[in-house]
C-alpha cells in the first residue's frame, strides 16, 4: 500500500494525462496515502487527491485508510468541526437511493481500501435533521445530510461525492451546535477543499518504485 502511495504522489506532482476513454475499465484500488488514492484502470493509472487549503489541519491515515483532517494544535481549531471520511463505492453510490438513509448507512460501513472486508449487518439509521442537499467539490457533486446524536450532543454533516471511478464520503462533527447551524459553517467551508486528478500509463510505475 505504502508504495503504490508513493506513485500517487509522483504521478500527481508531475501531472501525467491521458485522453478520456469513452468506456473505461473496472478500476482496482493499488493504494492510499492522506486524502489521496491511487487506481489500475486497465492499463492507466489514475490517481485522485483531496486537499484542504487550511494551515491549522494536517492530513492523517488509520490503517484501514479512513483519513481525517486533524489540528497538532487542538486550541487552534477551537469551536470547529472534526473532519473526516474514506473512499466508498462509487457504482453502489450511483445506483442508490441518494437519500439520508443511504448516507448514514455508507457512514457506518467500511473503506473500499479495506480488503476482505467480512459482510456488515445493518444498523438503524439514526433521524434525518435536515432534508438532502446538494453539495460540489472541484467538480464532484454530492448530497449531504444532517444528523443529531442526542445522547453525545454531537451534530454530524455527512457528505458523499462520486465521479466516474472515484468517490468518497466527508464527515463533519461538532459538539453542542445545531445541526442546521453546523451546516451552514459547513458548506460554506467546502470552497476550501480542491480536488487534483492524474492519469498516466501503468509503464510508468517501474520509474516509481
Amino acid at each position: 500500500m505504502r508504495i503504490a502511495s508513493a506513485v500517487a504522489i509522483g504521478l500527481a506532482s508531475l501531472g501525467f494525462c491521458a485522453p478520456a476513454v469513452a468506456d473505461e475499465p473496472a478500476c482496482k484500488v493499488l493504494g492510499v496515502l492522506g486524502a489521496g488514492l491511487l487506481q489500475q484502470c486497465g492499463d492507466q493509472l489514475h490517481s485522485f487527491g483531496l486537499d484542504l487549503a487550511d494551515i491549522k489541519r494536517e492530513v492523517q491515515n488509520d490503517a484501514e485508510g479512513r483519513f481525517s483532517f486533524d489540528c497538532p494544535i487542538p486550541l487552534m481549531c477551537d469551536g470547529s468541526p472534526a473532519i473526516s471520511g474514506f473512499f466508498v463505492d462509487t457504482d453502489k453510490w450511483k445506483t442508490s437511493g441518494k437519500d439520508a438513509q443511504t448516507i448514514s448507512q455508507i457512514m457506518q460501513s467500511l473503506p473500499i481500501t479495506v480488503e476482505d472486508a467480512p459482510a456488515e449487518s445493518p444498523r438503524p439509521a439514526p433521524a434525518a435533521a435536515c432534508a438532502p442537499f446538494d453539495v460540489t467539490i472541484g467538480g464532484a457533486s454530492g448530497k449531504g445530510a444532517c444528523f443529531n446524536d442526542a445522547a453525545t450532543k454531537t451534530a454530524t454533516i455527512a457528505m458523499v461525492f462520486a465521479e466516474d471511478d472515484v468517490g468518497f464520503l466527508l464527515n463533519f462533527s461538532q459538539k453542542d451546535i445545531a445541526a442546521d447551524k453546523l451546516k451552514d459553517s459547513v458548506v460554506a467551508m467546502l470552497s476550501k477543499f480542491k480536488i487534483d486528478r492524474a492519469k498516466g500509463d501503468l509503464g510508468l510505475m517501474r520509474w516509481m518504485r
